[in-house]
């Protein structure tokens, strides 16, 4: 008996197991209730492992907790730091840290973290946070970002946020 056989439809070759179950059972329609037992197990694991994949590629969130970087591009220096209660409806989307850093440079930025559960948890802040005066804001994997500035030229507060979004 050959070991390298086309199957009966001439869909796939197939190496024959014996007693008639071939390899690329799962190609062809069942034939029997053997091949109907096999087919319906190789699915019923390829549905499971496939939900299961999507289960965690879901759940994904940061590796570990957000740390504010201490230099941004163009001449920027973290000058403070602290932590500082959130509002409550950033409470209700699980907020899991919010970090208030001033940076010195150019020009004098203050700027806010927000540590969300998840990416969809930091776009849903951009969506439903209400914007207080000149300030800059986005969005960048799982961290929510208000970048603050007293300086009248907009422009030098906004060439900040660009550089901080590509540091993150």
């Amino acid at each position: 008996m050959p070991m390298r056989m086309m199957s009966k439809q001439g869909m796939a070759p197939t190496k024959d197991l014996g007693e008639g179950v071939s390899g690329a059972a799962f190609l062809m329609p069942p034939r029997d209730g053997r091949d109907l037992a096999i087919y319906s197990r190789w699915y019923a694991m390829k549905v499971l492992v496939g939900a299961m994949g999507w289960g965690l590629w879901g759940c994904g969130g940061a590796a570990g907790p957000f740390v504010a970087p201490e230099a941004v591009e163009g001449g920027w220096k973290m000058s403070g730091k602290e932590g500082f209660e959130a509002e409550d409806w950033l409470k209700i989307l699980k907020i899991r840290q919010a970090v208030r850093v001033r940076y010195e440079g150019p020009t004098d930025v203050e700027v806010e973290f927000y540590e969300m559960p998840g990416e969809t948890a930091a776009f849903e802040c951009l969506q439903k946070y209400r914007a207080k005066g000149k300030e800059d804001r986005f969005y960048k994997r799982n961290v929510f970002v208000v970048v603050r500035s007293g300086h009248p030229n907009r422009e030098m507060m906004m060439d900040f946020s660009r550089a901080l979004q590509k540091g993150l």
